[in-house]
């Protein structure tokens, strides 16, 4: 799916962090599209590694709940890069 054809700005994705805390993260949906091609298009793949990269996240100071499931997203399935304007 190209970047254009992405009509919505973030997915909201439930998640539980290790403290047994359910919340919600936002990833831009651009990032989730990159991440689910990268996957080959398998949810159920991303899923799971959506919930083991909510287990691994460490939340700090000036790092988010959000920010710091997609750091742990991108250490699993490498760095998500803005695209590029031609």
């Amino acid at each position: 799916m190209s970047a254009a054809a992405i009509t919505e700005l973030a997915k909201h994705l439930p998640v539980v962090l290790r403290d047994g805390t359910r919340t919600s993260i936002s990833i831009p949906a651009v990032v989730y599209h990159a991440f689910l091609t990268r996957l080959g298009g398998d949810r159920a793949t991303f899923n799971a590694r959506l919930r083991e990269a909510a287990m691994t996240a460490q939340p700090r100071p000036g790092v988010s709940r959000s920010l710091a499931v997609r750091f742990a997203l991108e250490a699993s399935l490498g760095e998500v890069t803005a695209p590029t304007q031609s």
